[in-house]
């Protein structure tokens, strides 16, 4: 009988497992599976934070959950790899011990379907494998697929060809003694135990991006000892010596030792060419760019600590511009203002992935198209503009201290020069060259809380020192800062990472010396280079930064606001045409960054065009009948600039970065004597007497100070600030006149 409305009751079946059992094996396998999943999971995140502490050298952390600042030398190069193996062993660890659970399990399922089964056949596990029942036996036997890990859930580690080569037969190079022993022991035990050797991947190096072929040190240096063999074997003795001391000083790929690039120099070993006004070839131009680095971090300029031989002896034989200071203290603004000879409100790359220039209005287009130059870039570019591979040579690399790159980790200073040292050598011999080598460091990795990841060869360095605190790191100086400076300001939140305690500061400036002397080093194979190419004598040398950086003075790290710590930094030009009186001097004249291009293409003979704003540096040195005459109507020299002498004030400006609580918009009027800015999202304004007050500790307009605000300001006070009111009003109208604009007219 059917009733209506209900569903039929279907006929029993028979059963051929038992149902419960079947549903707690599953459940078995789903937590399992899970379980796998979430080994997988968490052991790529511990890969990825512990192989980023063993590279730092900080070691991660310590069972209480403190860090350790202590660094293992042996931990460098095969950090990661090492841990890769490591967790390779887990994971192989892991999969046996789930098979055998999974095994287990699924005996134990069997064992129950077998009791529950009336004379049936066992049924298949959920994963599809055999599982085979004796009749009313209820012993299982598992195959391997039935319950085994599936091996699409294994993780698909990435090769290492210095593992693989070392099991093929082949040593560990680079790494160090500890883990040439490891892997020496492993492919003995391999041998002993018969198994198969791994072959060697086969690498088409040819075939890569020029930016991923590894670079040949020894290769490049035995070159170097053929030309000391073919052409230097009329050096006395002691040149001959000293020749090789520096020739193993690059072997060893940059490491501090006695012998500079001016060491080398001096020897008078190799001929140089020298530069010839009259000639048809143009000088060299190489331009040595550094990342966060300010005035004072370099031995010639009066720091007791830092370690920059090669720069100190960079301006023993050029000039060093003591007052050099950028208009935009940020990277990617920095950077177009610098080949583009514009302020930030002209060529308007208010972000990185802005740019609004023709590539025909820079530096290294009118180096390339007008004056024949061989044009390289190597390095950062900070900012994503669309005309890549215009340069005759590019290599970009940008926003890392370490990476892999052609099968081999490499640190970034060591990239960079690497490429440096290859554009050099495969350059056309018969034209002049422009390069720009735009380091990363001293930049840190934005994001990562360790911030500067230095070198093996640099770790020991300022082990012994005590870096001394800036006696405007406390609670004071940054509470004279503006009040809305709160703690979610990215110049406070980036002083807790790296100042906030006394060890953490020491910790992160040594790194920060550290990396300065990396780039130093680096700059010194290269300037050697040069030299032995024989082209040093008519190549035009400069070496400065994008930015400053605050190394915890007003309670800040970083840059972006005006003060001299961030808008201040080096410069050092060494140029064939200098005569005997200039070299090795200093000069303290208000130089900028939009200099650097009317500069380098007045040395080029290029004219630059009008719509430039810089100057020729060149008329500091050689005098202004030598160097570039200013169409002063074109703008590039503000109202009431006499172009019979040189600059005695300029304005800065800063965009608002995110929102006004991150990074607040900044401008300022700077002069030598007195500075004024101005805060445009908050209209706040301050003066600070330098003369005075180098430290910009007191503003004289702060009411919150005894004796501050306009009302106590002297007589001689209050007219400086009516003075440089009008005068950065008159300025911020010229500069940002042409602001929003697409096309610079």
């Amino acid at each position: 009988m059917i009733m209506v409305g209900r569903r039929p009751t279907p006929a029993p079946r028979a059963a051929t497992t038992a149902p419960s059992t079947t549903a707690a094996t599953t459940r078995v396998r789903r937590i399992l599976f899970l379980s796998a999943l979430s080994i997988l999971l968490t052991s790529l995140f511990v890969l990825h934070h512990q192989t980023a502490a063993l590279v730092d050298g900080s070691g991660g952390g310590t069972k209480d959950g403190s860090s350790s600042s202590g660094s293992s030398s042996t931990m460098y190069f095969d950090a990661p790899r090492v841990m890769m193996d490591r967790l390779e062993e887990e994971f192989v660890g892991a999969k046996r011990k789930l098979d055998s659970v999974l095994a287990a399990a699924g005996a134990s399922a069997g064992a129950a379907s077998g009791g529950a089964a009336s004379g049936g056949g066992g049924g298949g596990g959920e994963s599809g494998g055999e599982s085979t029942t004796t009749q009313g036996g209820g012993k299982a036997t598992s195959g391997s697929a039935a319950v085994s890990w599936p091996e699409r859930m294994l993780p698909s580690l990435p090769k290492r060809p210095r593992a693989a080569a070392v099991a093929a037969g082949g040593t560990a190079q680079s790494t160090s003694r500890h883990h040439q022993q490891h892997w020496q022991q492993q492919r003995r035990q391999q041998q002993q135990e018969g198994e198969p050797k791994q072959e060697e991947p086969m690498i088409n190096i040819s075939a890569l991006p020029i930016w991923q072929r590894p670079y040949d040190f020894a290769a490049h240096y035995q070159g170097r000892r053929d030309i000391q063999d073919q052409s230097h074997s009329h050096l006395s003795p002691q040149h001959q010596n000293h020749y090789n001391r520096t020739m193993r000083h690059g072997e060893e790929h940059g490491q501090h030792g006695t012998a500079t690039w001016l060491d080398l120099y001096n020897t008078g070993g190799v001929p140089q060419h020298p530069y010839d006004p009259t000639g048809n070839r143009s000088m060299n131009i190489l331009l040595l760019y550094a990342d966060d680095w300010r005035y004072d971090t370099l031995g010639a300029a009066g720091n007791t600590i830092v370690s920059t031989p090669a720069l100190d002896d960079l301006s023993k034989q050029g000039i060093r511009f003591t007052h050099n200071c950028v208009t935009t203290s940020v990277c990617w603004v920095s950077r177009v203002s610098m080949f583009a000879s514009l302020y930030l409100s002209r060529h308007n790359t208010t972000k990185p992935r802005e740019f609004y220039l023709n590539w025909n209005q820079t530096v290294y287009d009118l180096m390339q198209k007008e004056g024949g130059y061989h044009v390289g870039h190597i390095g950062k570019w900070g900012v994503n503009h669309p005309y890549k591979q215009r340069p005759d040579f590019e290599v970009e690399e940008d926003g890392w201290h370490y990476d892999t790159r052609g099968g081999r980790l490499w640190h970034v200073t060591e990239k960079n020069e690497a490429d440096a040292l290859r554009f050099l050598e495969s350059r056309p011999r018969d034209k002049p060259f422009f390069a720009n080598v735009a380091f990363f460091a001293t930049h840190a990795v934005d994001g990562d809380k360790r911030q500067y990841l230095v070198q093996n060869k640099s770790r020991t360095l300022y082990e012994d020192d005590v870096i001394p605190d800036p006696p405007n790191n406390d609670l004071r100086s940054y509470n004279a800062l503006p009040e809305f400076f709160e703690a979610t300001n990215e110049g406070r939140t980036r002083w807790r990472w790296r100042y906030e305690t006394p060890d953490k500061q020491q910790h992160m400036m040594k790194n920060y010396y550290r990396m300065a002397s990396e780039v130093d080093s680096a700059c010194d194979l290269i300037l050697k280079e040069l030299y032995l190419q024989g082209e040093l004598d008519r190549t035009l040398v400069i070496f400065t930064t994008d930015n400053g950086n605050y190394h915890a003075e007003h309670g800040l790290a970083d840059k972006w606001y005006p003060h001299q710590e961030s808008i201040r930094v080096p410069l050092i030009i060494r140029d064939p045409r200098m005569s005997a009186d200039v070299v090795g001097t200093i000069n303290e004249e208000l130089t900028l960054n939009i200099d650097l291009a009317p500069t380098m293409l007045a040395a080029a003979g290029i004219t630059a065009p009008d719509h430039m704003m810089g100057r020729d540096m060149a008329q500091l040195y050689l005098g202004t009948e030598q160097a570039q005459t200013p169409n002063v109507a074109s703008g590039r020299y503000l109202p009431h600039d006499d172009a019979t002498r040189w600059r005695s004030e300029f304005f800065y400006e800063h965009p608002i970065i995110s929102h006004k609580e991150y990074i607040p918009s900044s401008e300022a009027l700077v002069r030598k004597d007195y500075k004024y800015f101005y805060w445009p999202d908050y209209k706040v304004e301050q003066l600070f007497h330098l003369a005075e007050d180098p430290g910009e500790d007191f503003d004289l307009l702060d009411t919150r100070r005894d004796g501050g605000g306009v009302g106590n300001l002297t007589d001689e006070q209050l007219g400086v600030l009516t003075d440089m009111r009008r005068r950065f009003a008159e300025l911020k109208k010229v500069i940002q006149r042409q602001q929003k604009r697409n096309v610079i007219v």
